[in-house]
């Protein structure tokens, strides 16, 4: 699975005046992905400016006017309050045009793009798709039998569905199990530099959990007794043979 998949969004309504990229192409943190037309939010740039700066001239006198005696003070509070209501007039239309701009959340891919040229979207219209596909998640599930063995930050590798192998770390493990299968879900972390890992692709994933001795037993080796015990045979030094269950082995050397 891709590590994040993000809709991104129009924030305020408008008509699409430009598009900057198409399925498939990489983008950086910030980079614009589409423009909308700023309609009359110029117009209302400029009229807001002029109305800050007229209230700012205002203010300017009603403080002198005060600071001299000439004044009562409530003139020069209204003149602030016209003034900081002029400034927040103007912060809002700036911010707005801001928003004309669409840009990307994070460094990724455009795995779709849902609007078009000259198409008119509301606010909270979905754009693009961005996918980040570095670093991206292996999957999988754990046994309630097995979890409390899996251990956050272990390094644990996956073997792709085409033979490669890649190395990352253990990042998550849930706390709550899978109402069907009763298995917790585990993600490991791997790197995609390359960008050849693709979500949706099968893998193996193995999580050292601790180490044993053990003996090393060719799968010729291996046979049954008369209740059907997994063994090996071995000639004792009276020269009679003898069956060793693989359990037994285990105990007596773990």
């Amino acid at each position: 699975e891709a590590s994040r998949t993000v809709t991104v969004k129009a924030e305020i309504a408008g008509t699409i005046a430009e598009l900057r990229v198409n399925k498939g192409d990489r983008v950086n943190p910030g980079q614009v992905i589409a423009r909308l037309d700023l309609a009359d939010r110029a117009a209302r740039l400029s009229e807001a400016q002029a109305n800050a700066a007229a209230k700012q001239l205002d203010y300017n006198i009603a403080k002198a006017l005060t600071d001299q005696g000439n004044q009562a003070l409530n003139r020069l509070v209204a003149a602030q309050a016209a003034l900081e209501s002029a400034n927040a007039a103007l912060a809002r239309i700036q911010l707005e045009i801001d928003k004309t701009e669409i840009r990307a959340p994070f460094a990724g891919v455009i795995e779709d793009r849902q609007a078009q040229m000259g198409d008119f979207i509301n606010a909270g219209a979905a754009v693009a798709l961005v996918v980040d596909d570095d670093r991206f998640l292996v999957v999988g599930a754990v046994s309630e039998n097995e979890v409390a063995e899996v251990k956050l930050g272990t390094r644990a590798t996956a073997t792709l569905i085409d033979g490669r192998t890649v190395q990352g770390t253990v990042r998550f493990l849930a706390t709550v199990a899978d109402p069907q299968t009763r298995t917790y879900r585990v993600e490991l972390s791997v790197p995609n530099t390359q960008h050849t890992i693709r979500a949706g692709m099968t893998s193996t994933m193995v999580i050292p959990v601790g180490t044993a001795i053990a003996h090393l037993v060719p799968g010729n080796a291996l046979v049954l007794d008369d209740k059907g015990q997994v063994g090996v045979k071995s000639v004792n030094p009276q020269g009679k043979v003898e069956f060793h269950s693989a359990r037994e082995i285990g105990r007596a050397h773990v």
